[in-house]
């Protein structure tokens, strides 16, 4: 459900109207640009003994349509007590054990939804340990909360208040289907990361990240930049992950550090080989595409959809956005799941044999069934 209103009082009336049963927990995805009171809506929801989790978000989805303002709803049949992970700028953070129900049901393959701040550190320590305790026995989905312009804020939010170096983390009683997808393709590779720290990228093949990334795409395009030209070119290109038999993992690259950094969305270790990789309109929507169809179970009936789409890609289709997401709407025609959704700053799903991954220039779609 998309809502225009960002007041606090309106959000939590909504809220209050649409949950059932003390099983239920509300999903509440705001725009950055309405500037809700969050601590007021959080005192009014907590008045009321409402379970919800929540971020904020550079956009909200709805059916083709951005937003800035506003709010997205959603609601879900929770599985067990839901988990807030602080403190994930130090790496002493602490993982939750979830046990119990999550395992009762071997013919279900429940979902474990995560809100994530997209631009604190050790967010791929955070999945690989969470992915370390629960394996491929559930389906994850996500997304990084924060803001278009990539600065760091609070941005997650549950009854305990509201936080930035910090994820939610909540077992839902759903099973879901899931496409994952970028279309970006191959530039140059493979490339070495010789020296980093978290994510920021120090060297590559024993150079200067900055000089030895732009040098390796300028020779490959047959063009030399400026720094200022480069710079106003950057959101056209990633890094990426190999995958056997799948797409790339693709990371992008957020800023430039003075000493030539290249700092990430997300982190990347030492001796990772990487590719350089390109964007392409009509691939891009054509992934899109592709991710709503894998998302599909042909035979059940969807009860909420949810779409992850990398702010950056809405800021590189610019008018084009609109027909990334009519892709995904034309595969998506029930009235009772048309897509919802966030612009994120990362995106969350499992990928190669269930495993949980955090992608940048990605769009995931998620479809939930009962």
């Amino acid at each position: 459900m998309y809502i225009e209103s960002s007041s606090a009082e309106d959000i939590a009336t909504k809220v209050t109207d649409m949950i059932d049963s003390d099983s239920e927990i509300a999903m509440i995805l705001l725009g950055e640009e309405g500037n809700t009171d969050v601590h007021e809506l959080i005192r009014k929801l907590n008045k009321s003994n409402i379970q919800f989790f929540g971020g904020i978000f550079p956009g909200l989805i709805y059916g083709t349509g951005v937003h800035h303002s506003g709010t997205i709803l959603q609601k879900f049949p929770l599985l067990e007590k839901p988990e807030l992970v602080k403190g994930l700028d130090d790496q002493n953070f602490k993982v939750p054990d979830f046990e119990g129900r999550l395992f009762e049901d071997t013919d279900k393959k429940h979902t474990l939804m995560i809100l994530i701040d997209g631009m604190t550190a050790n967010i791929t320590q955070l999945l690989h340990r969470t992915f370390n305790n629960l394996g491929n026995s559930v389906n994850y989905l996500g997304a990084g909360a924060g803001s278009s312009h990539y600065e760091q804020k609070q941005c997650i939010f549950t009854p305990e208040g509201i936080f930035k170096d910090a994820a939610v983390i909540v077992p839902i009683e759903m099973e879901t289907g899931l496409g994952v997808s970028h279309g970006l393709e191959f530039v140059s590779g493979p490339v070495l990361v010789t020296r980093s720290g978290n994510n920021a990228i120090q060297e590559l093949n024993w150079k200067n990240a900055y000089q030895e990334y732009k040098g390796i795409i300028e020779d490959k395009i047959g063009k030399k930049w400026s720094d200022k030209e480069f710079s106003e070119h950057m959101d056209d290109f990633a890094l990426g992950i190999y995958c056997k038999d799948k797409e790339y993992i693709a990371r992008v690259i957020t800023n430039v550090s003075e000493k030539g950094e290249l700092i990430c969305a997300g982190e990347m270790p030492e001796n990772a080989a990487l590719s350089i990789l390109r964007s392409k309109k009509d691939n891009m929507i054509a992934a899109a595409s592709k991710a709503a169809q894998e998302a599909i179970y042909p035979e059940r009936k969807a009860r909420n959809s949810f779409i992850v789409e990398c702010v950056g890609r809405y800021k590189f289709l610019g008018d084009g956005f609109d027909a990334e997401l009519g892709s995904i709407n034309s595969k998506i025609t029930e009235d009772e799941a048309k897509p919802e959704g966030v612009l994120s700053v990362g995106e969350i799903s499992s990928y190669i044999d269930g495993i949980l991954e955090f992608f940048n220039f990605t769009v995931v779609v998620g479809r939930f069934y009962e």
